[in-house]
């Protein structure tokens, strides 16, 4: 008996034990596989698929127009790439978000914010210079050289077909007032926005021509701001024709706000960079006009003449008048 009662309490240890090491098996199992699925779960993604890989190592061709990746720029937020730098052009302006293989601000050209009606919206280009926009198909330069060298005024128009109006306001102050011009103009499927600056007249003999012919210039850009709707700003290096070109503008514009003071001036709007070609020949005036005045708005970017565009017009001929007379 005591045999018998020591074999059952054996026997029953033993499956005592063996039911234990079942259970302890069945949770490793279920454990481990909770553990699998966990990590399949976190299992990260592929840091560098096809695409995105094919996009930061082959020259950028998707549409960052900003970011998309985005910007902000004269015009208002950009698509970046494009904007020169990216400065997007948004080519007009601009903080962006930057994306493996997109170059920072300042290597590329911003764009403005909306394509104009009818145009085909670029893909992300890389620009860094005049030289590269005069190359794409369709841009034209104007160069008009009038009276004797190194004496007369000149106006500039660098952002024709993209700031609607400026190089039709130029050309007509020219044309009024026998005035040299040079003008860059785009067209309706190209929208770069090039910092003024980086327009170097290295890039362009017609550009150089422009400004050793032409005493005093007036370079025309064209802005939109929710919180400038009226205000004409008169920017560039020489002050004292800034402050006659604003007296004009006064008298012509009675309902803008005209800015000569440098201080009331958005930064990024004074013409003050000495690269700047407005500044080059001695110092220019920079006027940056509103849409009101270039009787144009983002949703309808033509430009059409109204009364106070051709009252601008008379501002400059006066202007011309004034600075042309001897002293």
């Amino acid at each position: 008996m005591p045999s018998t009662e020591s074999g059952g309490t054996k026997s029953a240890g033993f499956w005592v034990m063996s039911g234990s090491v079942v259970v302890v098996g069945t949770s490793v199992v279920v454990v481990a596989a909770l553990f699998a699925a966990r990590d399949a779960v976190r299992r990260p993604r592929d840091p560098d698929p096809p695409e995105h890989a094919a996009r930061t190592t082959a020259p950028a061709t998707t549409n960052t127009g900003t970011r998309r990746r985005t910007g902000q720029g004269r015009c208002g937020e950009a698509d970046i790439g494009v904007r020169m730098a990216g400065p997007g052009l948004r080519f007009g302006h601009e903080g962006s978000v930057r994306e493996p293989g997109i170059p920072a601000r300042s290597e590329a050209v911003r764009r403005p914010s909306s394509v104009r009606p009818g145009a085909k919206r670029q893909e992300l280009i890389k620009v860094t210079s005049l030289a590269a926009l005069l190359a794409r198909p369709g841009v034209v330069e104007e160069l008009v050289l009038s009276g004797p060298a190194s004496e007369g005024v000149g106006f500039l128009a660098l952002h024709g077909g993209l700031e609607s109006g400026t190089a039709e306001i130029a050309r007509a102050a020219a044309e009024r007032t026998r005035a040299s011009l040079y003008a860059v103009i785009q067209p309706d499927d190209l929208a770069w926005h090039i910092p003024s600056h980086r327009m170097s007249p290295l890039d362009s003999p017609k550009l150089a021509s422009f400004l050793a012919h032409s005493a005093v210039v007036v370079s025309i850009h064209g802005y939109g701001r929710r919180d400038l709707p009226t205000a004409l700003l008169v920017g560039g290096g020489d002050r004292s024709a800034a402050r006659i070109l604003a007296g004009v503008l006064r008298a012509a514009l009675p309902a803008y706000d005209v800015r000569d003071d440098v201080a009331t001036i958005p930064e990024g709007m004074r013409g003050l960079h000495p690269r700047n070609p407005v500044n080059l020949s001695g110092g220019g005036v920079q006027l940056e006009v509103p849409h009101r005045a270039r009787n144009t708005r983002p949703g309808r970017a033509e430009f059409a003449w109204n009364d106070d565009s051709r009252a601008l017009v008379d501002a400059l001929a006066d202007f011309v008048d004034a600075v042309s007379t001897p002293a």
